[in-house]
């Protein structure tokens, strides 16, 4: 006959990995950083792509081929930014303490 449910022992409390404030900021914004580098990567091959079949498709027009010349560079652009906000994290991290999972 099994026990009640109030009887059995073993059982974990309740727990979590946000024990103080310093773990859940850095917790909270090493995810928001992770996501938002897949993101910028995605974005980034997505806005190149377009934007060489728009330089191959422009028949020699110099404005198109500038404009997607231009859009190429601001992709990278972007990527860069996020990838240095993350580099950036890690240095107020290692300068810091504060723990990012």
């Amino acid at each position: 006959m099994q026990p009640p449910i109030a009887q059995i022992s073993g059982i974990p409390g309740p727990s979590t990995i946000f024990r103080s404030s310093v773990t859940f900021v850095g917790t909270l914004t090493s995810r928001i950083l992770l996501y938002a580098i897949a993101i910028a990567g995605f974005y980034f091959l997505i806005r190149f792509i377009i934007a060489a079949f728009t330089s191959l498709t422009a028949l020699g027009d110099p404005g198109k081929v500038q404009a997607s010349q231009k859009t190429m560079l601001n992709a990278l652009i972007g990527l860069l930014l996020v990838l240095s906000a993350y580099f950036l994290g890690q240095v107020i991290r290692f300068v810091f303490g504060i723990l990012f999972l």
